[in-house]
């Protein structure tokens, strides 16, 4: 009898568990469902880079190799590089975030 208790016990938590973690539509969390969840910057309901939300539900950064609005290049890190190729100018990403120029 004791361990039909604590059957009933342990099925109680994990329903418990459960619900605890279940979004007001009954869905789990996850990125790019429109609901800020802890541990994401932002949701904006997609799963789409470059629209002030990325697809990873981190705020947009230059260095972060996406092309956001505001960017006129995104390489992947926050070093200004010499012009590629010798080439007389180029446009480099600053440290400066969302801010490009020659």
């Amino acid at each position: 009898m004791e361990s039909s208790i604590s059957l009933a016990s342990n099925a109680t938590m994990a329903t418990t568990r459960t619900v605890m973690g279940c979004e007001s539509d009954c869905t789990l969390p996850a990125c790019g469902n429109g609901i800020q969840d802890p541990g994401e910057q932002c949701d904006d309901g997609n799963n789409v880079n470059a629209d002030g939300c990325e697809a990873d539900c981190t705020s947009p950064v230059c260095g972060n190799g996406i092309i956001d609005p505001g960017e006129n290049c995104d390489d992947n890190n926050q070093i200004t590089e010499k012009c590629p190729y010798g080439a007389a100018s180029c446009a480099v990403c600053p440290s400066v975030i969302g801010v490009c120029g020659p």
